[in-house]
Formats: C-alpha cells, sequence, structure tokens
C-alpha cells in the first residue's frame, strides 16, 4: 500500500506541470497530506513543495489551491517549511493575500505553517506589509481563522513581531 501511495503522489506530482490537471492535482494532494506529515514528507521527496511554489502566482483559482496543498504539505513538518521557504513560497503567498477571498485565505493558511518555524517566522516578518495585511485579513469571515494564526505563529518568541502586529 505504501509502495502505491508513493506511484500515486510522484504521479500527481507530475501533473502539477499541466495546466488542464494542475487544480485537481493540488486537490488530490491536499486530501493525502491532510493530518499526515509522513504524506507531506512523501509528497516533499516527490518534488511537491517545489511545483506547488510554481503553482503559486497561476490564477486565483490554481493558486488558492496551490497554496491550500502546500499548507497541508507543511503542517507539522518543519523540513518541507524550510523547502518551501527556500524555494521562494514568502513573497508569493504575501502577494496572494492582497486579492482577498479563497486565494487569500490558502495563502493566510499556507503562511501560518511557514511561520511555526523559527527562519520561516522570520522570513514572513521581514516580507513588507506581510503584518499589514494579514491584520487586514481579520475582517474576512473569509480568511480571519487563518489570518488569526498566521498572526499568532509569527509573533511567538517575536517582541518586535508583536509589536508590529500590534500597530497594524
Amino acid at each position: 500500500a505504501v509502495a502505491a501511495q508513493t506511484d500515486a503522489i510522484r504521479l500527481l506530482v507530475g501533473l502539477l506541470s499541466s495546466v488542464e490537471c494542475a487544480a485537481q492535482a493540488c486537490r488530490a494532494l491536499t486530501n493525502i497530506a491532510l493530518g499526515s506529515p509522513a504524506s507531506g514528507t512523501a509528497i516533499a521527496s516527490a518534488g511537491g513543495v517545489e511545483a506547488l511554489v510554481a503553482l503559486l502566482p497561476s490564477d486565483a483559482s490554481v493558486g488558492a489551491k496551490a497554496a491550500g496543498a502546500l499548507a497541508n504539505v507543511l503542517n507539522s513538518n518543519d523540513p518541507n517549511r524550510v523547502a518551501a521557504r527556500e524555494a521562494g513560497a514568502v513573497p508569493l503567498l504575501v502577494t496572494m493575500l492582497r486579492g482577498g477571498g479563497e486565494a487569500a485565505a490558502s495563502a493566510a493558511q499556507a503562511i501560518a505553517m511557514i511561520a511555526g518555524e523559527t527562519g520561516g517566522r522570520a522570513a514572513v516578518a521581514a516580507q513588507t506589509d506581510a503584518i499589514r495585511l494579514l491584520v487586514g485579513l481579520l475582517s474576512s469571515v473569509e480568511c480571519a481563522a487563518q489570518a488569526c494564526r498566521a498572526l499568532t505563529n509569527i509573533a511567538l518568541g517575536s517582541p518586535a513581531s508583536g509589536t508590529a502586529i500590534a500597530s497594524a
């Protein structure tokens, strides 16, 4: 069963490069990674973190699905969080916060996961407008919970970030 899942993950990661299949592949990877750090590791080993990051600047719908899948792949998985940060996810996710809606909610969720790791916390806090945009999302019914989680993770152990959040 593990070999079959690994093969399926490799196929799905491969489909992320197909314009016609990317959204569905994102949905499938979201479900596979949900609550399973081991599956997140398998997705990362197949090149999934970089492939999902590459999809973030796609149209809002595909970008939102990629950010949602990325959030699940990063959940409780510091090596994957580092990989996403190193692949350039943070500035792309911050850009997605500006659009509102599903894309912003998914981006905030992925930012929360990246900020769950010390280096990720600093990387997000260093992004111009990240904190201000996340604070702005607190008034959005669709985005508030994810924005709150991201801000909480950013503030952990960082009085300067806490002050920046309070000032935003």
